[in-house]
């Protein structure tokens, strides 16, 4: 994850950029861009066109790990706060 990008990309500046794997192509990976005032972008063809994707969706449906702030659905949850790897150090 690349946080606090500082480069003006269509007058917004991108706070924290998310990979997003495609349904129909195992291969592709979608970034997801939050920037400030919870807006959104996506480099997929279906926010190109509608301004709206499944994969915004998902990342603004994510639970973070607080310690590592990895998807926790991806990771593997302990107590639904932190991953594993985060919850067993000490």
């Amino acid at each position: 994850m690349d946080i606090r990008e500082t480069v003006l990309d269509d007058m917004f500046i991108p706070i924290d950029f998310v990979d997003v794997p495609s349904k129909s192509d195992p291969d592709v990976t979608h970034k997801v861009k939050i920037m400030m005032n919870d807006t959104y972008s996506c480099d997929c063809k279906g926010y190109k066109y509608a301004s709206k994707c499944w994969h915004i969706d998902h990342v603004k449906d994510r639970d973070l790990c607080l310690g590592c702030r990895e998807d926790l659905a991806l990771v593997g949850t302990e107590d639904g706060s932190y991953c594993m790897e985060c919850f067993t150090e000490d």
